[in-house]
């Protein structure tokens, strides 16, 4: 079985290189680097399952990591933290992070987390899939900017499919707002009425009626989440 790449940034990584050689033993293989702006380059040319990202990075903030990182691609992130903060889990948590863990690194521990984390990624978002069938009445075409509901053909605009692409990979989970904004529009200010406005028209080619949506459905006062589950 091939192992599943994660990579991990901290601007003192000596705790995950301790540790790196009994996670690769879980079947995960393990990237460290100490600048975020490296790490940044690398998942240009790399597709990881998982990124672990320290709040202590060198050359930027966790934050704007994570925002570069979230317009690259959509894989999860575990946030490793000094100690639990919970003004800034909860900050991490809501926008960018999927989970987060304490220094210092318990190697066991370490690989549960990371289990967690992608065991709720679902499959068809493994390896970032460009043609997904979805049920039998929606099938994406990323690669050609095209969906097909219930028969019908539709053509994505770019920010369709940025935004589609998003709530694809989180399935089943709730995307927040600042997050999809971040996501599809990295270096604009964007409110969340340009964000509802967007959502809406994609709903327009994607659900029999835009107005009661299954699959793409709103949080309030949250974000959206893409239904697994939705009834047609």
């Amino acid at each position: 079985m091939a192992k599943r790449m994660v990579v991990g940034v901290d601007s003192d990584a000596s705790d995950l290189r301790q540790i790196a050689a009994q996670l690769e033993d879980q079947m995960y293989e393990m990237i460290i680097s100490e600048s975020a702006g490296d790490t940044l380059s690398l998942i240009e040319k790399i597709n990881p399952a998982l990124i672990i990202v320290s709040i202590d990075l060198a050359d930027m903030s966790y934050i704007e990591f994570c925002r570069q990182a979230r317009a690259i691609t959509t894989f999860p992130f575990l946030l490793l933290v000094n100690h639990i903060d919970v003004n800034v889990v909860f900050d991490a948590l809501r926008i960018y992070a999927d989970d987060f863990i304490t220094k210092p690194l318990d190697a066991a521990e370490l690989a549960v987390r990371v289990k967690y984390v992608l065991s709720r990624v679902p499959t068809w978002t493994q390896g970032h899939q460009q043609r997904i069938h979805v049920d039998d009445y929606l099938q994406i075409d990323f690669r050609h900017h095209t969906i097909y509901a219930g028969g019908t053909s539709h053509k994505l605009t770019p920010t369709q499919a940025h935004l589609l692409r998003l709530l694809i990979d989180n399935a089943g989970r709730v995307v927040e707002n600042e997050r999809l904004i971040a996501y599809v529009w990295p270096s604009q200010h964007v409110n969340t009425e340009t964000l509802r406005v967007h959502i809406f028209r994609l709903r327009q080619k994607i659900e029999k009626d835009a107005k009661n949506p299954k699959y793409i459905r709103t949080q309030r006062h949250s974000g959206y989440i893409f239904d697994l589950w939705a009834q047609h």
